[in-house]
């Protein structure tokens, strides 16, 4: 019997054509702005997505663990894990699309896209500007952490 991150894994093999543009258009704006810039760039972009990929109203964490994990799977983009803590909540984000390139990694664009998206999500279900999500050392290849909080 096949593990249910196997079969995940294996629902989402996806052609390259979106990976060809995207890395193009990546290295260009990387040879032309500062990877600060580039990091705000990506966050805005994940802001603006957020704010078409809409989720519906959640009464709880896990409701809207569930709406993430909906609008990801529609994307072939991962799943994410929300763990609430004393004073954040822990968003895990694993298996989002990987963008690399000989010249340097581009994941940190696609971490700063996933940072956006998710700020626009909390703020969409009522958090403030004051609580921001940020994110964390701890991931790897094939995961990005962030922190939701003050």
């Amino acid at each position: 019997m096949q593990s249910p991150l196997v079969a995940y894994l294996e629902s989402q093999r996806r052609t390259p054509q979106w990976e060809f543009v995207l890395k193009s258009i990546l290295l260009s704006l990387q040879e032309g702005v500062a990877p600060e810039a580039l990091q705000v760039l990506a966050r805005d972009a994940g802001m603006r997505a957020g704010g078409v990929m809409v989720i519906p109203p959640c009464e709880s964490l896990a409701q809207m663990q569930q709406a993430a994990n909906d609008r990801w799977a529609e994307l072939g983009w991962g799943f994410v894990d929300f763990s609430e803590q004393l004073d954040r909540v822990v968003i895990t984000h694993r298996y989002a699309p990987r963008v690399t390139a000989a010249n340097g990694d581009l994941q940190r664009w696609v971490a700063g896209f996933l940072e956006g998206v998710y700020q626009r999500w909390f703020m969409s279900l009522g958090a403030g500007d004051e609580l921001r999500v940020r994110q964390v050392p701890g991931g790897d290849a094939d995961m990005v952490v962030f922190h939701f909080g003050r």
